[in-house]
């Protein structure tokens, strides 16, 4: 009886970690990934060429569904970050620049994050074309073309880079009038995640200085 406990036990438990794997996996599927490779105004089309390449894509009624689900957990995560930088301040520990910025900066991000929620809550975005391949199967097409200007100019766009990379993308491929007039709402929510990964790099600093701290004490 003993023996066939414990066999029950080590299945169960064998069950559970393979279901929190295939949980995770899954997880990750959703994650966004940006390459921060900076290029010159000639790579950028060039890239834009090859993205346009490699993008396969289906209509769906249904597309922002990931997209808005990313928003809110990346919203979330900069809150937290800015909560504990907060406390840091409040008990006079050091903070680095980027963190000093999230501070001054916060109620800007705030402020678009809920501008974005109010417009895609309007419902006009619901029926743009979604990526069939790739790590971002599922997202609008047009979010991953924003992802990849943000990642890769450091976000630092202006209506004739962003204007530049679009004609470079649509020499390969149309986008739909829908895209064309989602393109502004989406990079704000493509900067969003760029704040989200500066927000990772600032948690893990103080989270390294809080440790250092406790080990000098």
């Amino acid at each position: 009886m003993n023996f066939f406990i414990a066999a029950t036990y080590v299945i169960l438990l064998g069950f559970i970690i393979y279901l929190l794997k295939l949980l995770s996996i899954r997880k990750a599927d959703r994650c966004v990934q940006m390459r921060d490779t900076m290029l010159s105004a000639e790579e950028l089309q060039k890239h834009a060429i090859e993205i346009a390449r490699n993008h396969l894509v289906r209509k769906s009624v249904k597309s922002l569904h990931w997209l808005v689900r990313r928003l809110n957990e990346n919203y979330t995560f900069i809150i937290n970050v800015y909560k504990a930088l907060n406390i840091d301040i409040k008990s006079s520990f050091p903070t680095a620049p980027a963190a000093e910025w999230l501070l001054d900066n916060f109620y800007i991000i705030d402020e678009q994050v809920k501008l974005i929620r109010r417009n895609l809550s309007k419902g006009g975005y619901s029926r743009l074309p979604i990526l069939t391949e790739g790590y971002l199967k599922g997202y609008p097409r047009v979010y991953a073309i924003a992802l990849e200007m943000v990642a890769h100019t450091n976000g630092s766009l202006d209506d004739k880079t962003i204007t530049s990379f679009i004609k470079a993308y649509q020499s390969q491929t149309l986008l739909s009038m829908g895209e064309l007039w989602a393109i502004p709402l989406m990079l704000r929510i493509a900067l969003t995640e760029s704040i989200r990964n500066v927000c990772e790099k600032i948690h893990a600093s103080r989270i390294d200085w809080h440790r250092a701290e406790e080990f000098m004490l």
